[in-house]
Formats: C-alpha cells, structure tokens, sequence
C-alpha cells in the first residue's frame, strides 16, 4: 500500500472505515503532536542488510519499519501484540497477555 493511501486510512474517517489509528485519534481530548520521518526507499535499503538472503526495497522497508515499531513503541502500533498472543496461545502458552504485559514492563539497554 503507497505511503499516501496509509496515510489516508489513519487521518481520515471514511478511508479509516472505522478501523485503524483514526477512531483512537479521534477520540483524544488533547490530542498531541504528531510526528513524522520520512526515509528514502534507497536509504532504508542501505540501512536494513542481510547476509544471506536477497530483500527486495519492499521487504527491507517493512523490516524497517517494524524495527522502529519496536524501538520507539508508539501507543497506536500495538496491533503486533495481538499476533504475538495468538502466536503463543497456539504454541500452549495459558496466559499470553501476561506474558506481553510483563516483557513491555523489562527495561531495554
């Protein structure tokens, strides 16, 4: 999906279709500044490497951005966090939630 259409779908409700970042930005009281980088696709290509495999740019920006999901774990983008319970309650984990819950609470170096 082109930068442009995501970003239609999480500013506007009758792209968002009630789905998406928009209904919990739309609820904000005081809603914060939002901010934006923008890269490159020729820059993420050189920053996401690997040495035994072949990405292609659209493969390398989506390592990319789930890195920096990650690293900065913005409030809107815990979407990941429902496939990593269901991930672990089909792989007989008996409480996933909590298991997220207490791997979020652990600090990062």
């Amino acid at each position: 999906m082109s930068f442009g259409m995501r970003l239609r779908r999480e500013f506007q409700e009758s792209a968002s279709g009630g789905k998406h970042i928009y209904p919990k930005l739309a609820s904000l009281v005081d809603p914060p500044a939002i901010m934006v980088s923008l890269f490159s696709a020729a820059d993420i290509d050189g920053f996401v490497r690997s040495s035994d495999l072949k990405l292609n740019v659209y493969q390398a920006i989506d390592i990319f951005e789930a890195v920096l999901i990650q690293a900065y774990q913005p409030d809107f983008q815990r979407h990941y966090e429902k496939q990593t319970a269901a991930y672990l309650k089909k792989n007989g984990i008996a409480n996933p939630v909590a298991v997220i819950e207490a791997a979020r609470k652990l600090p990062c170096e």
